[in-house]
């Protein structure tokens, strides 16, 4: 089973249902499929296989171009769009890149060899922040987030209509989320940029459970801006160890709402969890 696979019949499911919440910008399973088969057209020219570096600001458009890709065997390469275009030909070289697509929708193809030995079975190339030098290439593939898919389903407090992640799509844990979202036949809330206030707004708009996916800065502001959760029931916070100071004031301030630290969405996969702060102090949690 691959991910296009599960997306596919949710789309067969859903239709008209919205698949997409990016600010006032919502978008049908139906209308998210077709339009991602219009670019997957534009990109037919290209072989399986070849590596698509997508550097998109817009979440919405960005997973447009991902899904495309996955409908032409072909390999999204996920990039930051605030990398310089020098630093995103350094990667181009590096990694074997060879089209690049950018916020203008523009398709730029760059003479590189193939790399070689990439497993069959990937879904995507993902690369680190690049905050002490030229940002690194991980591999993900299917099966592993399929299988992080179902430990986030279990531990989930109720079943949650609504995925929310207003973090960047290029660091991983939002797309992970928005993955989640579709392959599962939920509704999915991001932002282009976070914004505690207008995230509250489309929250409030949108009358289901939700569960959220955010790093703990984040969940900080939350608390700062005392953002009315009431229909969240549950809390993933990734990306890095939560302190027990911001622990304690969340749970203090939202008592009714499950939060559970995960590790492993980008890199490695779904490896451990702490819920609610059962592990002892300084633990990522139970494998």
């Amino acid at each position: 089973m691959e991910i296009l696979d599960l997306i596919k019949e949710q789309v067969s499911l859903k239709q008209t249902e919205n698949a997409i919440f990016i600010e006032d910008e919502p978008i049908s399973y139906k209308e998210l499929w077709e339009e991602s088969e219009i670019l997957a057209n534009k990109l037919s020219y290209y072989p399986e296989k070849v590596m698509i570096g997508i550097a998109i600001h817009h979440p919405l458009q960005f997973i447009k171009w991902y899904i495309a890709a996955l409908m032409n065997k072909q390999i999204p390469c996920v990039v930051d769009a605030n990398l310089t275009n020098e630093k995103l030909n350094e990667l181009a070289h590096i990694y074997s890149i060879q089209v690049f697509v950018n916020d203008a929708n523009d398709i730029t193809y760059m003479k590189h060899s193939k790399l070689n030995n990439v497993p069959d079975d990937i879904l995507h190339i993902g690369f680190t922040s690049g905050t002490t030098g030229t940002p690194k290439a991980y591999m993900r593939n299917h099966d592993s987030w399929i299988k992080s898919f179902e430990y986030n389903e279990q531990l989930m407090n109720a079943y949650s209509q609504i995925i929310v992640a207003p973090g960047p799509h290029a660091h991983s844990l939002s797309l992970y989320a928005l993955i989640f979202a579709l392959s599962s036949g939920r509704g999915f809330i991001g932002q282009r940029n976070f914004n505690a206030q207008s995230l509250e707004k489309v929250m409030n708009n949108i009358n289901q459970p939700k569960a959220l996916f955010i790093v703990p800065t984040i969940l900080y502001s939350l608390i700062n801006y005392k953002v009315n959760l009431n229909n969240v029931n549950s809390i993933f916070s990734s990306g890095a160890k939560l302190s027990p100071n911001i622990f304690q004031t969340f749970k203090n301030q939202y008592p009714y709402v499950d939060i559970i630290e995960f590790f492993g969405s980008s890199e490695a996969s779904f490896i451990s969890y702490n819920i609610n702060g059962d592990a002892p102090c300084g633990s990522v949690g139970k494998l």
